[in-house]
């Protein structure tokens, strides 16, 4: 294996998705009284505490070595945080499931080659997953979401060429997110009800130009990443089993063979700490109690805009950083 050498230009992709899943530092510490469990952990208190268990590891003193304790922290403590909310007047929703409940979401596809594989593989497990698809992609797997949608998968919007809207014209914008629904809808006569925007960059402008247009929907991010793009030796079943709280939303691509590979282990160790699987749609079920195969696999219509963020439990957070350590040890070859 190649590791991922330390230095400024290889691993800042990766400091910078952790940063992108705050959406912004300034929301690093928002306000001391914002809760993150029921305990009343403020999130002030949570960067702290993570803070000490990460230094507190033995990592010694190599620049590798820094990086795995660097990273680390900064990975556990974009599990934590909340996303940026798209305008101010967005509340932050918790996903803190009553039914445990995960939802496993894929991005970027479809593949012609690897998002069959998937669907297979997810039939073979009788589970329902989310999946937010490049518009473009549709054309080169004809079928493909169709399928999904048909074998009870949900179909969310991630726009049509994968660019940055807040780095578009809103012209641009709403074209990005309505050829996908048209492309959506000429598969499976549904329009997404959920849209994800690419990097998870969406402000106040792009919001009111998608209202303005029709567009507008419930946006959904993510609170658990994979990093299952870094490569295809990552060790995901470990980091995901472990790491993944109830009520994650998991962001994974079904672009990466070693990521469908993954799959079935990441599933039976999910079960195995006793969580069902739910759609996004599904998670409000699961926080009332209820079976998430009992509902619609969309989430009700008009319903508001989530972000998707869960601080799960603490404790969640804390056994998950073992495995982060691990797992950023061996990318970095430590």
């Amino acid at each position: 294996m190649n590791g991922l050498a330390c230095d400024r230009n290889s691993w800042r992709r990766l400091v910078r998705s952790v940063a992108m899943q705050t959406q912004s530092w300034v929301w690093l510490f928002p306000s001391k009284s914002t809760l993150i469990d029921p305990q009343g952990l403020s999130e002030v208190t949570a960067v702290s505490r993570i803070w000490k268990v990460v230094s507190n590891q033995r990592h010694g003193n190599t620049p590798r070595q820094i990086c795995v304790g660097i990273l680390t922290f900064l990975a556990a403590l974009s599990w934590t945080l909340p996303s940026q909310p798209a305008s101010a007047g967005n509340q932050r929703r918790e996903t803190r499931a009553v039914t445990p409940c995960v939802a496993l979401t894929f991005d970027d596809g479809p593949d012609a080659t690897l998002t069959p594989l998937l669907l297979d593989i997810l039939a073979r497990e009788k589970v329902h997953a989310t999946f937010f698809v490049v518009g473009k992609r549709l054309a080169y797997s004809p079928g493909l979401v169709r399928r999904a949608f048909l074998e009870g998968h949900e179909i969310g919007n991630h726009t049509f060429d994968h660019r940055a809207l807040t780095e578009l014209t809103d012209g641009e914008a709403i074209a990005e997110v309505e050829m996908t629904d048209e492309a959506v809808m000429a598969e499976t006569g549904h329009v997404p009800d959920v849209l994800r925007p690419p990097w998870g960059k969406i402000d106040a402008r792009i919001e009111t130009a998608l209202r303005g247009a029709g567009l507008w929907r419930r946006i959904v991010f993510w609170n658990f990443d994979s990093f299952d793009w870094l490569d295809d030796e990552a060790p995901l079943t470990k980091l995901i089993g472990a790491g993944a709280p109830a009520g994650a939303i998991i962001l994974m691509h079904d672009i990466h063979a070693s990521t469908i590979e993954a799959v079935p282990d990441i599933i039976h160790t999910l079960k195995m700490r006793g969580f069902r699987f739910a759609t996004v749609g599904q998670l409000q079920a699961c926080r009332n109690g209820m079976d998430p195969g009992a509902v619609s696999a969309a989430p009700p219509a008009g319903s508001t805009p989530s972000h998707g963020w869960s601080s799960g439990s603490f404790a969640h957070i804390m056994d998950g950083i073992t495995p982060l350590r691990e797992y950023f040890a061996h990318r970095l070859g430590s």
